[in-house]
């Protein structure tokens, strides 16, 4: 309605000087909030979702009733008088979250008239015990994404006055909730769920819910007094769910039957085996864990999508997400899954958008992604309607999970698991989907431990996952496919005996089942350890002659700093022979491969280096200087390899970029090969710290991969053969170098400071999972339960392990990077910075030939045309 409000509010509009405009009713906003969540839960995966975790096949008409009436009181809070004031511009004003927990927990008056009110006792029939409503209510009450502990009532906040009674507001929604839901009033009927599990996840349905209804482009004001909001609200809800896919009635796929292999991947004229067993898959239980292992290349990201279109086509999941390790990984991925859709929904009407999940990678050239119109415009137009639909999930990290189909990172599923801001709302949206996990690794203890608790959760609900990886070691395996590390008693023998490939699957029911397959076409490469690590120049030169040569070089280290300092040796010698264009590079300008560019340069460096070194690639020699981010997802076909040593699972993977297309080859290069640098002292103890047992040493050996057994295991693999026979070699190498009967040989053969570098690392270990457990939002616990309240502190922590605390440096206009595009902010990592606030603003900008210089957080930094380096 226009003007100011002439009762209690619940939504504002003001106009750029502050003043309000437009306001829209407290009881037609919490109209609109519990018509969205009865669209879900009568119409929607998540409903099947929430049953199951309660041990229901589906929710009966009076629990949905119930739970609605439960969400239709979320904002009761801010019938409270400090609230109101901020309407009607007078007075001490207060939120209303903090201020409604504290009159629950009120000894007096107030916390009567509250009963009263809202029709509590009553309410205590719809449960088995009191303490469960308590629940119920603190969770409905705390639904902006952050469970908090309440706090001492303030009472001049709920006093009547002569123009408001917060209570009076309370019971006239009463009344509405009452006739608006009468199923859920009646006497008797199903009890609401005294899962815990449930009331999490229900909590995450009523955030949603809530967010999707303050969203004026779907739920504008109310226009007229009088008028029964709820007639507008379920229509607008079921039609708002519908165009967000969050609801799916008719689809094209599940109204069709099968989708054939070959409508969506044509240029694969013929299944590979891996891909055939996938397709073959019998219909799973529901809580199922799918896990595929088989080399990089063998086609898992085709048998993923076929996997998903069967399970979609069966109504078992509403939606996907694909989750990578890295930002490049998951644009590379996002590209290739959209012309995927894009081939099986010729008809764009009916197309569901793809989601590119990664903060600040919206790409305005896909009209899946773009935003059509102002977030604050006012519509009533269907093909309106639409266009937010498709672009809503993409607009904000926090809705990326509510996608239909969404390809991004891993950390936002992880971030799912943790007491952050709006954590249930991303895992409630995440139970629809068929949740795949590329890359699987067993490296990192405090993500796999988030994992565990995605996975159990997601398996909980009935949900479908689907893991893949080319090195993933047995132990860690049985541990994600059965839940708990005591799943992962594996031994060695057994280890090394397992199948490769296979596809494992296992279900909440207990179902398990294992296929082995048959390996594709494998390829002999030849590895040799060359000794020069410390070398930037050496191991330019060594690129270098072989580019000269014609082949395709691909130069991989496990640092930024060593990727550009052989980059910087590289143009030394391509300027002293006047041979530059043997160097990668865009746009004429030579240039490393890592993670520390511009959005806009990273684009145009993956677009740039896979038409390098891609399946396209045209004849000549080419050497480029690269970290991590080449050897996943990235289509890359090098004729050699040198890379600094690194565990056998990350070097099975770099040596995937290796060979990877049948075409001729440069003379002398007609076997894949690579040189695997490690340092001239053989011992690397050296870099062991004997009193505390941590290692530090060059080339990230200690840092970047902190577990000096396990490169000492992959050393001794090196050493032993001059061949890997790949794939049939896969499960010995990896098993020789990361399962535990081998460290722990390793370390008993060595001794003292290995011994002690064992309980390092074991203790570390041990602290990423006390960490990881400290910060899991758990779903075991109710909302009366003060333990699983989230802490002030705990968002930091907890966000900033999973990499996503970088910060931003927003400049105040377009800069031009040195190879000519155009940016306005770049990302620095947490630890590149000296404290400072997270909303800072570079400073002290200067740019010379194509050289930038700022400072930012108390640091100097320099940009140009080998990346984001600290000025020294």
């Amino acid at each position: 309605m226009r003007g100011k409000p002439i009762e209690a509010w619940g939504k504002l509009d003001r106009s750029e000087s502050g003043e309000i405009t437009g306001w829209h009713p407290l009881r037609d906003h919490c109209a609109d909030v519990a018509a969205c969540c009865n669209a879900f839960l009568r119409h929607s995966k998540i409903s099947e979702r929430l049953a199951y975790i309660a041990g229901q096949s589906t929710l009966t008409d009076t629990q949905i009733s119930r739970l609605c009436v439960l969400a239709g009181l979320h904002d009761i809070g801010k019938y409270n008088n400090g609230f109101q004031a901020k309407g009607f511009c007078g007075g001490i004003t207060a939120g209303h979250v903090s201020e409604i927990l504290g009159l629950m927990y009120d000894q007096g008056e107030y916390v009567k008239l509250l009963v009263d009110s809202i029709g509590y006792r009553h309410m205590l029939d719809w449960v088995d015990d009191e303490c469960t409503l308590i629940s119920y209510l603190r969770a409905v009450f705390m639904h902006h994404g952050r469970p908090q502990r309440h706090r001492q009532i303030q009472t001049s906040l709920w006093k009547a006055s002569g123009t408001h009674d917060p209570f009076a507001g309370m019971c006239d929604l009463r009344k509405c909730l009452q006739k608006w839901f009468p199923d859920a009033w009646h006497s008797g009927g199903d009890r609401l769920p005294e899962s815990a599990g449930f009331q999490n996840g229900f909590y995450g349905l009523v955030t949603l819910s809530d967010w999707i209804a303050s969203d004026v482009r779907f739920f504008p004001f109310t226009e007229s007094e009088g008028e029964d909001r709820m007639v507008f609200s379920s229509e607008r809800a079921f039609k708002t769910l519908k165009e967000l896919r969050l609801l799916i009635e008719d689809d094209d796929i599940r109204t069709q039957g099968n989708v054939e292999f070959g409508t969506v991947f044509p240029k694969l004229t013929t299944p590979r085996p891996l891909q055939i067993s996938v397709v073959r898959m019998a219909s799973p239980a529901p809580g199922s864990v799918a896990l595929i292992e088989a080399e990089t290349g063998s086609g898992k990201t085709e048998a993923a999508l076929m996997y998903f279109f069967d399970l979609y086509r069966r109504k078992l999941v509403d939606g996907l997400y694909f989750a990578l390790p890295t930002r490049t990984a998951a644009t590379q991925m996002h590209k290739r899954i959209s012309e995927a859709i894009s081939r099986l929904y010729p008809n764009t009407d009916n197309r569901p958008a793809v989601v590119l999940a990664v903060p600040g990678y919206l790409n305005p050239a896909d009209v899946t992604c773009r935003i059509s119109a102002s977030a604050d415009s006012l519509w009533d137009d269907d093909d309106n309607l639409r266009n937010h639909g498709m672009s809503w999930a993409s607009e904000h990290p926090k809705r990326f999970l509510a996608g239909s189909i969404a390809v991004g990172t891993i950390d936002q599923v992880l971030l799912s698991a943790l007491m952050v801001n709006h954590s249930h709302m991303r895992a409630t949206a995440l139970l629809r989907h068929l949740l795949v996990v590329d890359e699987v690794h067993a490296s990192d203890h405090y993500m796999n431990a988030l994992l565990r608790v995605v996975l159990n959760r997601h398996g909980k609900a009935g949900g479908h996952t689907l893991l893949m990886s080319a090195t993933l070691g047995t132990e860690t395996a049985e541990t994600l496919l059965h839940g708990t590390p005591a799943a992962a008693r594996v031994t060695y023998t057994e280890a090394v005996n397992t199948p490769y490939p296979r596809l494992t699957r296992t279900s909440s029911n207990g179902e398990n089942s294992l296929q082995s397959i048959r390996n594709s076409a494998g390829k002999r490469i030849r590895v040799h350890c060359d000794q020069s690590l410390l070398s930037p120049e050496s191991i330019a030169s060594a690129g270098f002659e072989h580019a000269r040569r014609g082949a395709k070089v691909l130069i991989i280290r496990n640092t930024v700093s060593g990727c550009v300092a052989v980059q910087q040796a590289l143009e030394q010698i391509a300027g002293s022979q006047n041979e530059s264009s043997l160097l990668f590079g865009i746009k004429g300008i030579s240039a490393p491969h890592h993670s520390r560019f511009s959005r806009e340069d990273r684009i145009a460096l993956d677009c740039g280096i896979e038409k390098a070194f891609g399946k396209e690639r045209k004849d000549g020699g080419c050497v480029a200087a690269a970290t991590q981010t080449v050897q996943q997802s990235l289509d890359l076909d090098a004729d050699l390899l040198i890379t600094d040593i690194c565990p056998m699972d990350v070097l099975l993977q770099r040596l995937g970029r290796l060979h990877r297309h049948h075409r001729d080859r440069p003379s002398g290069f007609d076997m894949p090969a690579a040189f695997v640098l490690v340092p001239q002292n053989r011992d690397l103890s050296a870099f062991i710290d004997r009193r505390t047992g941590s290692a530090k040493g060059p080339c990230g050996i200690g840092t970047v991969y902190s577990d000096l057994r396990i490169l000492e295991a992959t050393w001794r693999q090196l050493e032993s053969t001059s061949t890997f026979d790949l794939p049939s070699d896969c499960r010995t190498l990896v098993e020789s170098s990361v399962h535990t009967q081998v460290i722990d040989s390793i370390v008993s053969e060595l001794g003292s400071p290995w011994d002690v570098h064992s309980q390092q690392v074991a203790g570390s270990a041990a602290a990423d999972g006390i960490m990881a457990k400290l910060n899991i939002a758990d779903w075991d616990l109710d909302f009366t339960d003060d333990s699983m309240m989230f802490p002030d502190s705990s968002s930091g922590q907890a966000s900033s392990r999973l990499g996503v605390n970088d910060r931003i440096a927003q400049f105040d206009r377009e800069i031009e990077s040195p190879f000519g595009s155009r940016f306005r902010s770049l990302s620095v990592p947490y630890w590149m910075c000296d404290g400072g606030q997270a909303d800072a603003l570079p400073s002290d900008i200067d740019m010379k030939n194509s050289v930038i210089y700022f400072s930012f957080l108390g640091r100097r930094f320099i940009y140009d045309h080998f990346g984001l380096r600290l000025h020294r």
